[in-house]
């Protein structure tokens, strides 16, 4: 990740020999089997005459049921205009393993639940594409929330968002982990070395300590060279849940090179406010 960068959901990956060595997705990640299964991967779908594209599948992005037909993800992951695609239709799957073309790309889910996207009015995603202030991206991240709405309920356990002002003493407190889980990106190659990055269609996970609260966000250090086995949320994992006690308390948004991840606090501020409008914490 650069310096001031979004987790943008529209990925650019990199091809991978299907005969590389077993990958588990989220950079220096585990795989995450059943213990989350409602956690999703999101796929956008674009419809292109012009580009012979008819519900090609141009982004991938992470959700979690919160409601029986309602997905938490991140608001870039859901606006309207998504980078360089407008009107993009959305689908949802829940399996641990999603297939993928031979370009390691995720292809349209069979199973998937069509969803209509609702980004947070207050997010301004034209902030990432341009050279603005850590304080301008800190305040679009606390809006980064949003939401998609399942047209039909699925029948899985709903995961648990955080009350308000649950977080407050993570400020002070005794240091706390974090628990990402995802779809993301994982890194080809021994740690510290770089690599070829590429999906690997698996739902995995990633633990790593919080490092720092501000009054809107949540900041975790994911370093996967750490020696203590942290993953990095990637490419794909924007919107995934940062579970805190296995309560929803974030979702991952964005970060920096200096592998500081962030998401918008759920307990407070404009994020909770937008749920509280849309009645999911109700």
């Amino acid at each position: 990740m650069r310096v001031l960068s979004r987790a943008v959901g529209a990925v650019a990956l990199a091809v991978a020999a299907l005969s590389a060595a077993p990958a588990v997705g989220v950079i220096g990640g585990v795989p995450d089997g059943d213990a989350h299964p409602n956690v999703g991967m999101i796929v956008g779908l674009d419809t292109n005459p012009e580009l012979n594209r008819v519900d090609y599948p141009v982004l991938v992005c992470t959700g979690t049921l919160v409601k029986p037909d309602v997905v938490l993800t991140a608001a870039h992951c859901v606006q309207e205009n998504n980078g360089p695609y407008v009107g993009l239709k959305y689908v949802i799957t829940f399996s641990t393993t999603v297939a993928l073309d031979e370009t390691l790309f995720p292809l349209k889910p069979l199973d998937g639940v069509a969803g209509t996207p609702v980004p947070s009015p207050a997010f301004d995603n034209s902030i990432n594409y341009r050279h603005a202030s850590q304080a301008e991206f800190n305040q679009e991240s606390a809006d980064d929330v949003g939401l998609l709405r399942l047209a039909a309920p699925v029948g899985l356990a709903t995961a648990t968002i955080v009350s308000a002002g649950e977080l407050a003493p993570l400020a002070n407190g005794p240091k706390r982990d974090i628990l990402q889980v995802g779809y993301g990106d994982n890194r080809v190659g021994p740690p510290g070395q770089g690599g070829s990055y590429f999906m690997d269609g698996f739902r995995n996970r990633s633990v790593f300590p919080v490092k720092k609260l501000s009054s809107a966000l949540l900041w975790g250090n994911a370093n996967p060279n750490n020696a203590n086995g942290y993953g990095l949320p990637s490419s794909g994992d924007s919107g995934s849940p940062f579970f805190v006690n296995e309560r929803i308390a974030a979702v991952f948004s964005g970060g920096n090179n200096s592998n500081n991840v962030m998401g918008p606090r759920l307990d407070t501020g404009s994020a909770r406010a937008f749920l509280a409008a849309q009645g999911v914490l109700n």
